[in-house]
């Protein structure tokens, strides 16, 4: 009891002084749960604060200021230097978790992280564009596309960019109808179709008759457009069509070492151009 009126009295003394003596300051041991809380104090009311460090820290710290915690996460905290806070010379806060600034804070973290992730794949996208870009070619009225494959802009076809050999007219179908190339469905030419890609024989392409072999405009003297076709220099220089003729057993060609078109059977050996698309 008698220690009880002891504290009473000293704390009345307190008071008193610190009325009358403004700007009392004492060292205050300031903790947190959890610890690491940003520090701040306010000695005008809450007008301004300055930051002193993070809990745990003991500091000089004047009577009626405002101490103020701040953690990622959780809410801010604010208590004023009482009486008896100054006498004890301690101020323990625990800290509130903020779910509703976590939640704005993982909405946040996951736009960022899909504006980054998107800013990637257009970075990508733009990189696959230009490398793309860098594979095409064209030549006169053909786009060399860089995957195998070339697109006559003028008639809209796109063509196997390499031949696939020499076989009979039967084996010359199926490869084409089974070829994987572009993603695209593969077919041997019509003589219509294929008569495209003959040039520089006018009188060729008409049925009129045919030019002086190996006199084209392509290489080694073929009727069709130098620097497009991936030439393999093969023994024969005629292709199959899909189009049977009225000859038993036969169907056309294109002769492009002649420029012209004619009729074979279609038990013999010629060389095969896949096409994709309509005229």
């Amino acid at each position: 009891m008698k220690k009880t009126l002891l504290g009473l009295t000293g704390f009345f003394i307190f008071t008193t002084l610190s009325a009358i003596t403004p700007g009392l300051e004492e060292y205050i041991e300031v903790t947190s749960t959890p610890k690491g809380a940003v520090i701040s104090v306010s000695k005008d009311g809450g007008k301004t604060y300055h930051k002193i460090g993070k809990t745990p820290l003991k500091a000089l710290i004047k009577l009626e200021s405002l101490v103020r915690l701040e953690m990622e996460g959780y809410k801010t905290a604010e208590k004023q230097i009482s009486g008896d806070i100054f006498v004890s010379g301690k101020l323990e806060i625990k800290l509130k978790w903020d779910e509703e600034k976590e939640k704005q804070r993982k909405e946040e973290e996951k736009k960022a992280l899909e504006a980054e992730a998107k800013k990637k794949a257009e970075e990508e996208a733009a990189r696959k564009a230009e490398e793309e870009a860098k594979k095409l070619k064209t030549v006169g009225h053909y786009r060399i596309n860089g995957d195998g494959t070339v697109t006559d802009t003028k008639t809209g076809l796109l063509w196997q960019e390499k031949d696939g050999g020499t076989m009979n007219w039967e084996d010359a179908k199926g490869y084409c109808k089974n070829l994987k190339l572009g993603g695209q469905e593969w077919r041997l030419p019509s003589i219509s179709e294929l008569q495209t890609l003959s040039i520089g024989c006018e009188k060729g392409r008409k049925g009129d008759g045919y030019c002086d072999t190996y006199k084209g405009p392509g290489e080694k003297g073929l009727y069709w457009q130098k620097g497009v076709w991936d030439y393999q220099g093969n023994k024969y220089d005629w292709f199959w069509s899909s189009s049977p003729s009225s000859y038993a057993n036969g169907a056309w060609v294109v002769y492009f070492n002649s420029g012209n078109a004619g009729t074979n059977a279609i038990a013999n050996y010629f060389q095969v151009r896949c096409v994709a698309g309509r005229l």
